[in-house]
């Protein structure tokens, strides 16, 4: 899962700013780079700006931030179970998740 390969996207950066405000955008997850601020304050709000309605950047430490609301301002740190309305039905047990990475 997160055993030192590089992210990859489903589409580039670039295409998902793109894509027409009637697609339904969630960013689900950003694995923290080098340049944590790009990623926790530049890309969050292009992702906002793009109509993204919540972000998931994942600290390897053992914790995600969850950013949401409007213009993706409000920040939750979680670090035992993710949810969201926006995909009915989906839980992440992070426990379990960070517990696999030291395997």
């Amino acid at each position: 899962m997160m055993h030192g390969t590089a992210p990859r996207a489903i589409v580039s950066e670039a295409e998902f700013l793109r894509l027409p405000e009637s697609t339904a955008k969630i960013e689900l997850i950003e694995v923290l780079s080098e340049d944590r601020v790009h990623d926790r304050v530049t890309k969050r709000l292009l992702y906002a700006a793009a109509g993204v309605k919540e972000n998931w950047v994942v600290e390897p430490a053992g914790l995600v931030e969850r950013w949401s609301g409007p213009g993706l301002t409000r920040a939750e740190t979680l670090r035992a179970r993710l949810r969201t309305s926006l995909l009915p039905g989906f839980a992440l047990d992070l426990r379990r998740l960070f517990a696999t990475k030291a395997s």
